[in-house]
């Protein structure tokens, strides 16, 4: 399945970014020490969506433990996401969203987490930006819902 039908799967670009949020958050409390790169050159890796972390200068060498991706990457895949040409892109996380249809603003935020795990960080520390918009959209919700006494 593409990506475009990944996201056609849903009611709208909402629900899927909801999803795509909820899978994120999920791997990475699932597995919050994980190190997609553990590379002492950070800035030589690159990310990949179907595979470990491999050096730029040299995409021969491997610079992460095996693994079927980045967390974008997996948790894309855990929705169904299987294209190898669209797995194969070497973009961020909202720029490959806008090649399907998406605007790269609407997934802007998705890119400090790619940063933060592409930097070396345990998923579970590289989720916190996407955790702290979670909460502070639930609260901006419970803020405008209706409540009855």
């Amino acid at each position: 399945m593409n990506l475009k039908e990944v996201i056609g799967k849903h009611s709208s670009v909402n629900e899927f970014a909801d999803s795509l949020n909820a899978e994120v958050i999920k791997l990475g409390t699932e597995n919050p020490d994980f190190i997609y790169n553990t590379a002492y050159r950070k800035l030589d890796a690159q990310c990949y969506y179907n595979g470990s972390a491999k050096s730029k200068s040299n995409v021969n060498i491997i610079l992460g433990p095996e693994c079927k991706g980045c967390i974008f990457g997996q948790a894309l895949q855990n929705m169904g996401w299987d294209d190898d040409y669209e797995m194969k892109s070497d973009k961020t996380i909202s720029a490959l969203l806008a090649d399907f249809g998406e605007t790269s603003f609407n997934f802007y935020y998705l890119n400090p987490v790619q940063m933060n795990q592409d930097a070396g960080q345990s998923w579970g520390e590289a989720i916190f930006p996407l955790k702290e918009r979670k909460n502070q959209n639930d609260y901006d919700k419970s803020k405008t819902s209706v409540h009855s006494c």
